[in-house]
């Protein structure tokens, strides 16, 4: 039997493995990236010299997942970094899921952030190819209606409060992010630090997408004028509401509290729309890709990359319970 101190060892050795594998990579891909050649030699059989060579872009590709481990700055890094980068809570596993709803107005609001999975792999029968579909599907159970029962009379019955919103996922339009990394910036941090400055602008860059297509979807649905009364109607408690001033931030005023209210509901600011919206975001989801593509491409013998990061991402609006402020 294994002593105490191998057992621990061995513990520590799992821990190391296990987050090593769900870590998100970045610097594994621009590494990869580094050591493309841009070309491919062709070998006849048997020869020693390639017949001819392709050319193909200097570039890799590779994914993160939602549950991912975000990576850590190193200490030197983080006495630059600004608060909102480098507060984590000690002890927890800080995810990728985690730093895109630390950044989203609509996540912090409310909404739900609906990961979906991978479809299976397609099936062949009898010469026939079968492909799994991706639907994604987010329900929200709203208080049945009631009645006043008379004697002798018959209950009226109601369908099930169930409001719910669907989309067959591979028809998600697609989004993508891409910036620079210059050699000279890579080489100005460690490279872990660099993983890290990636990683915070792919999550806040998603963060940002998750705001733009939930905001657009519901500017484009063209609510009525938000009103205490129309969520009143809707059965809305006054908690239940948060509001997010756009550009233009219509009925937003800062009360004497130094809060920002639009319409006298508690609000965010944003900049991915025109129009200041009010919600019961609880009742929003997001639906996204589980798994993230990226792609690392050197774009020069200097070693500069450019990285880019494609996901599908679609609102899920089940009830309408969401107005435009006047």
């Amino acid at each position: 039997m294994p002593s105490l101190i191998d057992q621990l060892d061995q513990a520590l050795e799992r821990s190391r493995s296990t987050t090593a594998a769900q870590s998100l990579g970045i610097s594994e891909l621009i590494r990869g990236a580094l050591r493309e050649t841009g070309s491919y030699a062709h070998y006849p059989v048997g020869m020693s010299e390639p017949s001819y060579v392709t050319r193909k872009e200097p570039a890799v590709v590779g994914s993160f997942r939602m549950t991912d481990v975000f990576p850590a700055p190193t200490g030197e890094l983080v006495r630059q970094l600004d608060i909102g980068s480098s507060h984590r809570t000690a002890g927890n596993i800080y995810t990728i899921a985690s730093a895109v709803f630390n950044s989203s107005r609509v996540l912090q609001a409310g909404a739900r952030l609906v990961p979906i999975k991978d479809a299976p792999a397609p099936v062949q029968r009898d010469g026939v190819t079968a492909f799994y579909r991706r639907p994604a599907e987010f329900k929200v159970v709203t208080a049945p209606a009631m009645s006043v029962v008379t004697d002798g009379a018959d209950v009226t019955v109601s369908p099930l409060p169930v409001a719910s919103a669907s989309i067959d996922f591979p028809d998600a339009p697609s989004h993508a992010i891409s910036f620079k990394l210059s050699r000279r910036e890579r080489k100005d941090n460690d490279e872990a630090d660099t993983e890290y400055i990636v990683a915070r602008a792919l999550t806040l860059g998603l963060a940002r997408l998750c705001d733009a297509v939930v905001l657009n979807a519901i500017v484009v649905a063209a609510p009525a004028p938000f009103s205490l009364a129309a969520a009143a109607a809707r059965g809305l408690r006054f908690g239940e509401l948060a509001a997010i001033a756009g550009r233009l931030a219509t009925g937003a005023t800062v009360a004497q509290d130094g809060t920002l209210r639009v319409a006298g509901i508690r609000a965010e600011l944003t900049d991915v729309v025109d129009e200041s919206v009010v919600a019961c975001w609880s009742r929003i989801g997001v639906a996204c890709e589980d798994e993230c593509r990226v792609i690392v491409r050197r774009t020069n013998t200097n070693g500069d990359m450019e990285i880019t990061m494609f996901t599908n991402l679609a609102a899920m609006l089940p009830t309408a319970d969401y107005w435009l402020a006047a």
